[in-house]
């Protein structure tokens, strides 16, 4: 939880001590110590607008609290479905072990089917 709360404070730290969408986030990054960014989306909102990049700085200065805690439900349900997927590859790997330990059997025109 503690991390979180510096994260917040950090964004919106950054947010209030400038006018400009490029130095909130280069400030941003250095607060965080971020030395890349890959994200399409900070490259997006860079070639909006003024009036947009403006929109954007006056949500993360007001609605700091609420974005923290959207970022934070979608890290929870990304976790959440990551182990989900792993919880199921894990169950088919044993059912396809469990049908490679199968052993078929024909016997008098019967099929006998015994698990070892």
């Amino acid at each position: 939880m503690g991390i979180w709360d510096e994260v917040a404070s950090k964004v919106k730290a950054a947010a209030m001590t400038t006018t400009k969408y490029e130095r909130f986030v280069e400030k941003l990054c250095r607060k965080l110590d971020v030395r890349s960014l890959r994200y399409r989306e900070i490259s997006d909102i860079e070639k909006q607008p003024e009036e947009f990049k403006q929109k954007v700085l006056k949500l993360l200065r007001e609605e700091t609290l609420s974005i923290m805690l959207e970022v934070r439900l979608n890290n929870q349900v990304r976790k959440e479905m990551a182990q989900a997927e792993k919880e199921r590859q894990e169950k088919i790997k044993k059912l396809n072990e469990k049908a490679d330990n199968l052993q078929v059997n024909f016997e008098d025109w019967r099929v006998k089917v015994n698990e070892t």
